[in-house]
């Protein structure tokens, strides 16, 4: 019974994971360090930090707002597949069944991160090397820190951060 009861317990946590990273990102352009797939955060720090300009936040805003634009559609494809999943989890759902949902899931996953790269990359494009390489420092430090995963500033799934190449 307790192994039952952790087994759910375990599954419920993937499951509500998944749905969070469907729903896409949560930060936002606020107080959050990162917005999430592939964008660095536009909070007041990061702002300041790095010294942007009007120009350049204008700019990292658009990138963002194209790729929430251009990524709705397979969120949501991605949400419902990640609730699919959840609902044959609790119907005691075949190992068949759940690799065939997985097989539905994975594509859109990947078409998420490929743009997340591709927007990134723009926002890359939109600093200076100076701000960059402030970048590369933070990453560094945050990653000492244990963060790991770029810190919201690009990387996803074990993608390096393309912010701060």
């Amino acid at each position: 019974m307790r192994t039952r009861i952790f087994l759910v317990a375990l599954i419920s946590v993937f499951v509500v994971a998944g749905v969070v990273v469907a729903q896409g990102p949560r930060a936002g352009m606020g107080k959050g360090m990162g917005m999430g797939y592939g964008l660095m955060g536009l909070g007041p720090r990061m702002i300041k930090e790095l010294e942007l300009t009007d120009d350049q936040v204008t700019k990292l805003k658009q990138i963002h707002a194209d790729f929430m634009t251009a990524t709705q559609t397979t969120r949501d494809q991605l949400k419902t597949k990640m609730q699919e999943m959840a609902q044959l989890w609790m119907q005691d759902a075949t190992a068949d069944q759940l690799k065939a949902k997985l097989a539905e899931v994975d594509p859109l996953k990947a078409e998420l991160r490929d743009a997340a790269i591709d927007s990134a990359l723009q926002a890359r494009a939109v600093l200076t090397e100076e701000q960059r390489e402030k970048v590369r420092q933070m990453i560094k430090e945050k990653t000492e820190d244990g963060m790991g995963m770029c810190w919201g500033l690009g990387a996803y799934c074990g993608v390096g951060c393309p912010m701060a190449e």
